[in-house]
């Protein structure tokens, strides 16, 4: 079975576009950390998270934590992928839900160890592996991103390095996003893609703004979906077949 390629970015603008966004982080970086505060504390006043959703208050806020194992086969240092991952959970926690990281070796060496990639995959927990790159989809020349299926999604290195280089941000600014919107795909199930949002097909060089000052995030109606599913995968009391490596 072929895998979904669910986020493919087109070619941005140029480099003119790229250099544009750029003079704008760094109009936007020269304001400092109190310029950022500044707007999370008016965004959440209004209601909303500083990623542009309606805040989950703890009031309503039901205890959901969904389990994500990452393999990396790549050479990307544990501390840049720590960084994505962080950016990655903002990204749930903002719509009520938390990652639970496992950070897996994809030789096996911690299978014969007392630890959870040594167990098989629960409905509670998904998978991702960061390749150093994922083939074109037949009958296309472009590489994607991120591919998602079942309960495992990929992510290309390659891929990343290449939209971080060609805007200028760090390879985790862009990995961050794109491991939500992989995992998105594993929990918003056959909705796919929408018009707005991370869950968006395709993105632009603004999106890779600091987390601060992003609207980069999931719609209500997705983030509804996505609560409604992680608790009834925490409901379900029958395991997966699925291995973990």
């Amino acid at each position: 079975m072929a895998f979904r390629f669910s986020l493919s970015v087109p070619a941005f603008p140029g480099e003119k576009g790229c250099g544009a966004m750029m003079k704008d982080q760094r109009k936007r970086y020269g304001h400092g950390m109190v310029m950022g505060l500044l707007l999370s504390m008016e965004l959440m006043t209004e209601g909303r998270s500083a990623f542009g959703q309606p805040h989950v208050g703890d009031e309503s806020r039901q205890e959901l934590t969904i389990g994500v194992r990452v393999y990396n086969y790549t050479r990307f240092s544990k501390g840049l992928l720590g960084q994505a991952e962080s950016d990655a959970a903002g990204i749930f926690r903002a719509v009520g839900v938390e990652i639970a990281w496992t950070n897996c070796n994809p030789a096996g060496d911690d299978l014969l160890e007392d630890s959870s990639c040594a167990q098989f995959l629960g409905p509670f927990q998904l998978k991702v592996r960061v390749l150093p790159d994922i083939p074109a989809a037949p009958g296309t020349a472009e590489r994607p991103l991120g591919a998602a299926l079942g309960s495992m999604a990929s992510v290309s290195l390659r891929r990343v390095r290449e939209e971080a280089g060609r805007c200028q941000v760090m390879p985790q600014v862009v990995l961050g996003p794109v491991l939500a919107h992989e995992i998105g795909h594993l929990l918003l199930g056959s909705e796919g893609h929408s018009a707005a949002g991370i869950m968006r097909e395709h993105w632009q060089p603004q999106d890779y703004a600091p987390p601060q000052l992003r609207t980069l995030g999931f719609t209500p109606e997705q983030a509804a979906t996505i609560r409604a599913g992680v608790g009834a995968r925490l409901a379900a009391k029958v395991p997966s077949a699925e291995v973990s490596k």
